[in-house]
């Protein structure tokens, strides 16, 4: 297992957006990072009064997830392909 019990295999800014948590920021950030973490922090800004209603495993080995919050914003990530959809709730 990787940092805060993730798995070496995953991506640990996919686990920040299904999980609407906060993510820090490297010293040696380039752009691209920048903008992760700002889209990270829009949604985790959405999210944080919002329970979070639902954990879905979407795939048999469980590595396509969704997280639906009780906003109506629903994040869902693809650890094997290191993608994501989020749609913004109200």
């Amino acid at each position: 297992k990787g940092g805060d019990g993730i798995d070496d295999a995953d991506c640990g800014y996919l686990h920040c957006l299904l999980n609407g948590g906060p993510i820090g920021l490297g010293a040696a950030a380039d752009g691209e990072a920048v903008k992760q973490i700002n889209f990270a922090t829009k949604l985790a800004k959405k999210v944080a009064g919002c329970e979070m209603l639902r954990h879905e495993f979407l795939s048999e080995d469980g590595r396509v997830q969704r997280t639906v919050f009780a906003d109506g914003t629903e994040v869902t990530v693809d650890f094997e392909k290191v993608t994501y959809d989020v749609k913004f709730g109200e």
